[in-house]
């Protein structure tokens, strides 16, 4: 399996949504990591399984894993050496907010 890389702005998204959920009840901070680390997994053990965004250009592969149980994607794309983290996404924010991120 490819290594996991994260953007900066994925760690922080990331931290920012489990902070909240702690605010509501903390087990569902615990419930919202481990569902994320099973996305993780699932995108590392088998990363071209998961749908392509569409709207990009064709060489532009990334890919988005839904978690079951709570409103957020995470997007990620598979580079020669690694996965790529780019977004801890919640899916009522705008779709495009993290394309600026492509570019580094």
């Amino acid at each position: 399996m490819k290594p996991l890389h994260f953007s900066p702005e994925s760690v922080e998204e990331l931290a920012e949504a489990a902070a909240w959920y702690a605010a509501q009840r903390p087990e569902l901070a615990e419930w919202f990591l481990e569902e994320v680390a099973r996305a993780l997994k699932s995108a590392q053990s088998r990363p071209s399984s998961f749908p392509r965004l569409r709207n990009l250009p064709p060489d532009v592969a990334v890919r988005r894993v839904l978690l079951s149980k709570f409103p957020y994607a995470v997007l990620f794309i598979e580079l020669a050496d690694d996965i790529r983290i780019i977004a801890v996404a919640h899916l009522k924010r705008d779709p495009e907010y993290w394309l600026n991120r492509l570019e580094a």
